[in-house]
């Protein structure tokens, strides 16, 4: 493949058992073309948190030829942007960068690619492309039980605590944001801001009735489940208070 002007003698050498052999010489002129050269013909992004932007990964595209290349298109596909500063025609010798993201809409494997559209080898409408890959990653909560029942409870008098496990059976770290109870009830934990895929930690709760009768409530975990920032996660809670123990 040629990409600069002039002219060029090309022989057919032949080897076999009788030796090496020229089978013919001929001569060529090629005009002056442009050579497209991209730094790397693939961009892996790794784990991804669904829905979040990654850090840019670059791809320098260079003209090698002896002319100017036309651009006539960058086009991302899949979970994948880019942005460049490539001209309309790259001068020979000249490069440019196109940085691109991975923005995953789901999770598991994403794939897409980064197509160029251009005038390679003086052929309107050549395409090089870069192969991309990254994975969509996304935190689970899992809550259980997702019901407590505290029963008769003297006014005015802590229960004994039950307990509520809170784990990450997703594929990111989960994030909490709180953890509130309502109603007659209060909880302690040791789940912390951010729980571990794989990691569980657990809530206590405790009924301390204010007035006689059902005594309803609730504690709300508040965190990025399924990558969903605001997402919740209740715990019906359900006791009676009483004036006397029965």
């Amino acid at each position: 493949t040629y990409a600069q002007s002039g002219t060029y003698t090309v022989s057919l050498f032949v080897t076999d058992d009788q030796g090496s052999r020229n089978e013919g010489t001929s001569t060529a002129t090629i005009t002056d073309q442009p050579l497209a050269s991209l730094s790397t013909s693939s961009l892996s992004f790794g784990n991804q948190l669904s829905g979040t932007q990654s850090a840019s990964q670059p791809v320098i595209l260079t003209n090698k030829g002896a002319a100017a290349m036309t651009i006539t298109s960058i086009v991302p596909s899949g979970d994948f942007s880019e942005s460049d500063n490539c001209p309309g025609s790259l001068a020979a010798g000249s490069s440019c960068k196109i940085d691109v993201t991975f923005t995953p809409t789901s999770t598991g494997i994403r794939v897409g690619a980064i197509t160029i559209t251009d005038n390679n080898l003086s052929q309107d409408g050549s395409t090089q492309a870069v192969t991309l890959s990254g994975n969509g990653t996304a935190p689970s909560a899992s809550v259980t039980p997702t019901t407590l029942l505290f029963k008769n409870q003297l006014l005015n008098s802590p229960s004994l605590p039950k307990s509520v496990t809170l784990k990450n059976t997703g594929t990111a770290a989960l994030t909490i944001t709180s953890i509130l109870p309502s109603g007659d009830y209060s909880q302690t934990n040791n789940c912390g801001g951010s729980l571990a895929v794989g990691n569980s930690c657990t809530i206590t709760v405790t009924f301390t009735p204010t007035a006689t009768g059902s005594r309803p409530g609730s504690v709300t975990i508040t965190d990025n489940n399924n990558a969903a920032d605001g997402s919740t996660q209740v715990v019906n809670l359900s006791g009676t208070g009483t004036s006397a123990l029965i």
